[in-house]
């Protein structure tokens, strides 16, 4: 049911339509008037569109990343950040990442190299002795070198060394036997 108002709460109800951007349910709420009466004056007598149509002016986003300038300074401020790739950054700080991306710096920070980011492994280039020095046990040499059991692995594979014990990667097989 749609009640009469008096000019006076119409300016009122204008006014507070434009303060929030041209949403009817927080004007209504801030008038005590109907949602319906408030359509009925504002939108079909006034021709007001309804929903968020109006932009508001808001005061500039000062800039400011967790104490920093942008979100780049604050990841180039922290070096412990600089060997994590994309997919371990989104993990580690989801916030930053989407910063970093929404920013456009992503790719300036962290390139994508041939489907990823370059490997900042350091395989030895003794990987066949280390490997036969550790009687070809896999999870000993990893540990040896700091890389995680599954890195090895690709780089065995590479190399053609297939290491002892069930879980090792295993090589083609032949059907045929």
């Amino acid at each position: 049911m749609v009640n009469k108002l008096s000019q006076e709460e119409i300016d009122v109800a204008i006014d507070t339509y434009f303060e929030v951007g041209g949403n009817y349910a927080e004007t209504s709420r801030r008038t005590n008037i109907s949602v319906v009466t408030l359509r009925k004056y504002l939108r079909d007598d006034f021709g007001l569109p309804s929903g968020r149509k109006i932009p508001v002016e808001r005061e500039p986003r000062q800039g400011i990343y967790r104490g920093f300038k942008s979100a780049r300074e604050y990841y180039q401020a922290h070096k412990e950040l600089h060997s994590l790739g994309r997919t371990e950054l989104a993990r580690s700080d989801t916030g930053l990442y989407k910063t970093l991306l929404r920013e456009g710096v992503m790719e300036k920070i962290i390139p994508i190299k041939d489907g990823g980011r370059p490997r900042s492994v350091n395989i030895p280039r003794n990987l066949y002795n280390l490997f036969m020095k550790h009687n070809e046990n896999a999870s000993d040499l990893a540990r040896e070198i700091g890389v995680s059991r599954s890195t090895l692995d690709v780089y065995l594979r590479e190399k053609g060394l297939k290491p002892n014990g069930k879980k090792g990667p295993k090589g083609p097989r032949n059907k045929n036997q």
